[in-house]
């Protein structure tokens, strides 16, 4: 158990862990293990072990340990990574010292000091020795004549057992030593049945070998940055300035290749796309925006097109005091766009390098396989228009990475853009889901991932299509795997905490949507998916503001299932009626939008549930919105019956709605439990945790 109380007297040894640490030889131990420590060392061992589970800052680690002399970050580095390496200690896995993103270190296992040793008692003086005379010399004995020893005469009756004292004896024996003889027979048996081959290693990347699901995620983020510095940047978007119109796809590639290209630099964390993109046209200050963002430099810039020419001004500015640290102009053919970029890349680390000290940083990687210049610009457009999603700009962009693949077939980002917009428009249109599905699933099947965020990026397909077909298991997997390859990508997080809420796993699904908000804060999306993870925690309040703020980003509440349930359970009717029209139309929800108060009231009463069959079996109820009316009415057959009956169209089941509060009395029935085994949800439990142990 972790001491409460400031640890004093350390300095004379104390124990963390398995070792034994003793300050004034600077060294520690463990088993027959003993190592050296520099003495700076060992000052920060101890002042950590002085402020046990303190979360303690570099700037005071520094300003105590390193007191009248000027020191930089990189000698707290060195001296926690060379501490780490004598404990055994990784950031990956923290056993000793845990870095805490943006704040500091911790020491995480407990500190017991030595007890002081007792003094030794001095030994008494020996009494001096009383002189001793010489003794005379003595002659030499004569030897004695050899002769054969003598041997007594032993009775035989007095030595020889008789043959029942030697049963009694051999019972007796036998008594005594049973015990051990059948431990011996035990221990023999284990050692020739029972394999002894050893267990295999716990995979460091499973949310399993962490006792919270936000300590995994914190775990893939944080990465292990041999430094234990990570400098925050934000690439705003390029401005496009450009006369000819339809240029505006060039600017947006060209943000989105840059931070891509320094998103892969250890040590460098650039902020989500959509994040920056939230600062597009909207001159504010470089304080401000850091400050909102929470980054230490902010990059920027224009582009021009003019015919075959491309002119990008950039520059690289301090969000402390506003200063510019670097700015470059580049005139190229559009032909070189891609060289450009690596170029634009290289320079702004050359930048951080030189005027934020941080010599550590990387070049970064070289693109491999560039696809052609025209295949490279029908991807840009496809790209651009994917991300406004609804239906006509995703048969757009479909048509659009189809052309780039016409003109190079291995443009590994087209193939995975394609994948992605025909697996989304089924959710946007009245596409045949299973058809999209299975032509997104060829195309990853031919793909060859050269770059975790690729591989990353096909995981989080193929997880989302099969948290759509209710194959749980296997998109746990697949969300798994592309958060590994991914874990800075808000949109992973989004899709699985969808998977965590349909699968009942509501507090590890509220978990995932804060990853995501950490991850890109100012995302509609992102915002939106958390403001459902708290309705379904029951929390109302927070709901709200979610709801509110992913609004004020663009996102469409009012086409949102989730918000009409929120609406109704704040008792909000007419707003829940534009919700309903806005998702269905009059047609197909005029009976429901009529009778939605009772319908919120009034469960069980036997006139209303009549009435809702008939408009129901008469189609004026679209199924989406069915399983809903059964839950509020208090009808669990009936709600188990219409989600089996949308087996075959999964899209309008949504199965986060059997978790809400709203269904905690159909969870108590039969049917429940049987949809459950049904659905596979029961198998899912059996592999991963349940929601509930009752489950």
């Amino acid at each position: 158990m972790q001491n409460e109380t400031p640890h004093t007297g350390l300095r004379g040894g104390f124990l963390i862990g398995d070792w034994a640490v003793y300050p004034d030889q600077n060294t520690i131990s463990k088993a027959e293990v003993s190592q050296h420590l520099e003495p700076k060392v060992m000052e920060v061992l101890c002042y950590l072990a002085e402020h046990p589970g303190q979360v303690i800052s570099r700037d005071t680690l520094i300003s105590e340990l390193w007191k009248g002399s000027y020191a930089t970050d990189e000698a707290l580095s060195r001296a926690i990574s060379v501490l780490r390496r004598h404990l055994g200690d990784t950031p990956r896995a923290s056993s000793y010292i845990a870095t805490v993103p943006k704040a500091g270190y911790r020491l995480i296992m407990p500190v017991l000091a030595l007890p002081e040793p007792e003094p030794e008692p001095e030994p008494e003086p020996e009494p001096e020795p009383e002189p001793q005379l010489e003794p005379e010399p003595q002659p030499k004995p004569e030897p004695k004549p050899r002769t054969a020893p003598a041997t007594a005469a032993i009775p035989i009756a007095e030595t020889a057992p008789t043959t029942a004292s030697r049963s009694a004896a051999a019972t007796d024996n036998w008594r005594r030593w049973r015990p051990l003889w059948v431990l011996a027979l035990g221990v023999l048996f284990v050692a020739l049945f029972i394999d002894r081959s050893p267990a295999p290693a716990p995979d460091p990347y499973s949310p399993s070998a962490f006792e919270d699901l936000s300590d995994w995620f914190e775990f893939l983020v944080s990465g292990d940055n041999p430094s234990d510095r990570i400098t925050d940047i934000a690439v705003l978007p390029f401005e496009d300035i450009s006369e000819m119109s339809g240029s505006a796809f060039f600017s947006d590639g060209l943000t989105d290749e840059i931070i891509s290209s320094l998103g892969k630099i250890e040590g460098l964390n650039v902020v989500a796309r959509s994040s920056s993109l939230s600062f597009r046209n909207h001159h504010q200050d470089v304080r401000a925006i850091g400050g909102i963002l929470e980054v230490h430099a902010v990059i920027e810039g224009t582009v021009k097109r003019a015919g075959d020419r491309i002119r990008v001004s950039c520059q690289l500015s301090s969000t402390d005091n506003g200063y510019v640290l670097w700015s470059q102009t580049y005139d190229r053919k559009l032909a070189d766009m891609l060289t450009l970029q690596a170029e634009i890349s290289t320079a702004i680390v050359a930048a951080l390098r030189t005027e934020l000290g941080l010599s550590d940083l990387q070049v970064p990687p070289i693109a491999v396989n560039e696809p052609s210049m025209a295949a490279y610009q029908l991807y840009l457009n496809a790209h651009f228009l994917a991300k406004f999603r609804g239906e006509q700009p995703l048969r757009e962009s479909i048509e659009l990475y189809q052309q780039a693949l016409q003109i190079d077939s291995d443009f590994t980002r087209a193939q995975l853009g394609l994948a992605n917009s025909l697996a989304l428009l089924p959710s946007y249109s009245a596409a045949d889901e299973e058809k999209m599905f299975g032509q997104a699933l060829e195309i990853l099947s031919r793909l060859t991932t050269t770059s975790a965020a690729d591989a990353g990026t096909a995981a989080a397909i193929r997880g989302f299509i099969a948290f759509r077909r209710w194959q749980w298991v296997a998109a746990e997997e697949y969300f798994r795997d592309a958060l590994v390859q991914a874990p800075s990508d808000p949109t992973i997080y989004v899709a699985y905490s969808q998977l965590l809420s349909a699968t009942g796993r509501l507090e590890d699904a509220l978990k995932s949507a804060q990853k995501a908000q950490q991850l890109d804060a100012v995302s509609p999306v992102v915002n939106q998916r958390l403001a459902t993870a708290y309705l379904w925690t029951g929390d109302n309040l927070r709901a709200a503001e979610q709801f509110a703020i992913g609004s004020e980003l663009g996102f469409m509440s009012r086409r949102s299932p989730e918000y009409l349930i929120f609406l109704l359970r704040m008792q909000r009717y007419d707003e829940a009626r534009a919700v309903i029209q806005n998702l269905y139309g009059d047609a197909a929800a005029d009976w429901m939008m009529q009778n939605i108060e009772s319908i919120n009231t009034q469960p069980g009463d036997s006139e209303l549930i009549a009435e809702a069959a008939s408009a129901v079996a008469e189609g004026a109820i679209m199924p989406r919105l069915q399983v809903g009316l059964w839950l509020l009415l208090g009808e669990p057959e009936r709600v188990y019956q219409t989600v089996i009956n949308l087996q075959g169209n999964k899209k309008s089941m949504d199965f986060e709605l059997l978790f809400a509060l709203e269904a905690s009395q159909f969870r108590d029935t039969s049917y429940f439990k049987r949809l459950a085994r049904e659905s596979g949800l029961t198998q899912y439990w059996e592999e991963f945790s349940p929601p509930d142990p009752d489950l």
